[in-house]
């Protein structure tokens, strides 16, 4: 234990003296403020599971860790969320596309909130895009919103948007609105509120949302 103690006390002297510090290296690199030199060890850093690592208090940026459980691996604090060392560099693993016109949701006139769930099965860090189409089939206008929530109840993004009748002149029916976010591995399910922002109040002056197009890539 004393030589233990005696270890560490060098260590410190040194880095108190030098900007550099060698570990079984005597002459350590410039550029590293620490030199680990072995034949036949590696460096350990904290291994934890995903709820441990998500309760590290106020994590610095550039903190790394080991998750043992979920996505296995090396993961690295960015400033504002834990990010996979595997998927930011190994690049994407699969590419879903979807092209379809399916019913969405609608917003009342009267400006309440709809809610609409949608189910995730990925078992993969990801990037998601949707786009929005809406649109009212009673010759009225208006505008609304769509904001995005994770399972965790934070919002991730957020649509405006604006529609007019379906057969009125000039409309363009192939108009886009697009929502991105990331996507976590853990990640069953995200919660889209859609509601009125303009136009009047009328029971009819409703706002009828399409999905037309939705995008998923996944890292490994």
């Amino acid at each position: 234990m004393k030589q233990f103690f005696a270890f560490l006390a060098v260590v410190f002297l040194t880095a108190t003296i030098s900007a550099q510090v060698g570990i079984n290296n005597e002459n350590p690199d410039p550029s590293a403020a620490l030199d680990i030199t072995s034949t036949s060890g590696g460096l350990l850093v904290p291994r934890m599971t995903n709820a441990q690592r998500d309760a590290i208090s106020s994590p610095a940026t550039g903190l790394m860790v080991y998750q043992t459980d979920g996505t296995i691996g090396f993961y690295y604090y960015d400033g504002s969320s834990w990010s996979s060392v595997t998927s930011s560099t190994s690049g994407y693993s699969d590419y879903i596309f979807e092209n379809n016109s399916d019913s969405f949701g609608s917003a009342d006139a009267d400006g309440s909130t709809s809610i609409v769930t949608m189910s995730l099965n990925y078992s993969k860090k990801g990037y998601m895009k949707i786009a929005f189409n809406a649109s009212n089939g009673n010759n009225y206008n208006g505008s609304g919103k769509i904001d995005v929530y994770d399972p965790n109840g934070n919002l991730i993004e957020s649509v405006n948007m604006s529609y007019n009748q379906v057969g009125g002149t000039g409309v363009n029916a192939t108009l886009r609105y697009w929502a991105g976010f990331k996507i976590e591995p853990e990640w069953n399910s995200l919660t889209f509120h859609i509601y009125k922002t303009g136009g009047s109040n009328n029971p009819s002056n409703f706002m009828s949302v399409y999905i037309k197009q939705k995008e998923v890539v996944l890292f490994d």
